[in-house]
């Protein structure tokens, strides 16, 4: 919790596969204050099924957003289930640069209010 109280924290979680890392995130996120953790979970659960990178891509501008206009924003990735590389480039993208090229411009705002928790088994 103290990782989301700092400006642009983000976590990695690691364990075996069952343990509950996404109901820890999800649990850390909403006592954070982020709005909308469980619904943007549910919609990467679609995505990931889906293996659609273009959604996952706009979910991610979305999360840049709603983090630019000032709302702390929690995204909560599993990394065991990212169809491609690809899709781990923009997330390295977004963090580092605070930008995915052609898709979400750097934001100062955006950078302490977006927080990333990634789940790996």
């Amino acid at each position: 919790l103290r990782i989301l109280a700092m400006p642009g924290g983000c976590l990695l979680l690691t364990g075996p596969p069952g343990v509950g890392k996404q109901t820890l995130a999800l649990a850390g996120a909403t006592l954070a204050g982020a709005a909308g953790a469980e619904d943007a979970l549910a919609a990467l659960a679609r995505i990931y099924a889906a293996g659609d990178q273009r959604k996952f891509r706009a979910l991610l501008k979305e999360a840049h957003d709603a983090a630019a206009s000032g709302r702390k924003t929690v995204l909560i990735l599993n990394a065991d289930r990212l169809p491609s590389r690809a899709w781990l480039e923009d997330v390295q993208q977004l963090l580092s640069t605070e930008q995915i090229v052609g898709l979400v411009a750097t934001h100062p705002v955006a950078r302490d209010n977006l927080h990333l928790i990634v789940c790996a088994s």
